[in-house]
């Protein structure tokens, strides 16, 4: 029975992740600088060469929080780590995240993003690109799992199924870093009635994962939790960074 339960679960987020993937693609070809960072310039009707330039150097600013976290919670940055950016996009953390770690490791469920991250930082070499199922079928491992602005725009059992996958790969001794909302205004979640369309969304679906179920994963993987702090990314939303190490 449990094998039953476990094989329509598998079945289940299959056909969630094939929405996603089609929802992230449309994007790829449409609007991918906008579908990353929602501000008017980067629409494709105002993209211009100095906002793309801009898009990237905002990646520099999530480099200084990595900095500015670690340090508040007394970890050293490593320069022989390696770090995994879940839900890379374009590549935009790639150029300062590869000059704080050895190497940096990006993972998207969009080949049209990946395409344009390799890309913009084919002149590196200590980058690489995977797709999200290419990244599910390895054992690659690592010592700093980050994402921010990602795990949102999933519905919660892929939350937990990718989170569930990434800190079980996560070093002794690494770290999570990673931000996720646990409470939306007016927000519900049913996997048989999003799966019949109903909260399936052609432009970016927003969802959260209750703080306790986080906690808990944290947990089955041997994560100490080191800081909670709000985070206001989120529209009408209980956002949360979540800053663990492992056991």
């Amino acid at each position: 029975m449990l094998g039953l339960f476990r094989s329509k679960e598998s079945a289940q987020r299959e056909r969630m992740l094939a929405h996603i993937r089609e929802v992230w693609e449309r994007h790829a070809q449409s609007d991918p600088y906008f579908s990353v960072l929602t501000a008017p310039k980067y629409t494709p009707q105002n993209l211009s060469d100095e906002a793309i330039e801009e898009f990237y150097q905002s990646g520099f600013g999530v480099a200084d929080g990595i900095k500015k976290t670690f340090a508040a919670n007394g970890i050293a940055l490593n320069q022989n780590h390696e770090v995994l950016d879940l839900g890379c996009g374009l590549g935009r953390n790639c150029e300062p995240m590869r000059s704080l770690f050895a190497r940096y490791i990006g993972i998207d469920i969009s080949s049209g993003h990946l395409e344009i991250a390799r890309t913009r930082c084919s002149k590196f070499s200590n980058v690489e690109f995977q797709h999200l199922s290419d990244y599910v079928k390895s054992s690659r491992r690592f010592d700093v799992f980050f994402s921010r602005l990602v795990l949102q725009h999933n519905p919660p059992p892929v939350i937990e199924w990718l989170l569930d996958i990434s800190l079980a790969r996560l070093r002794p001794g690494g770290i999570a870093y990673f931000q996720v909302p646990c409470q939306l205004d007016n927000y519900s979640f049913d996997v048989d009635k999003y799966l019949a369309g109903e909260g399936q969304k052609k432009i970016m679906e927003m969802h959260a994962l209750p703080r306790e179920r986080i906690h808990r994963i944290l947990g089955k993987h041997n994560l100490i939790i080191l800081q909670v702090t709000p985070d206001n990314s989120a529209r009408n939303a209980l956002s949360y960074q979540f800053v663990a190490q492992k056991n």
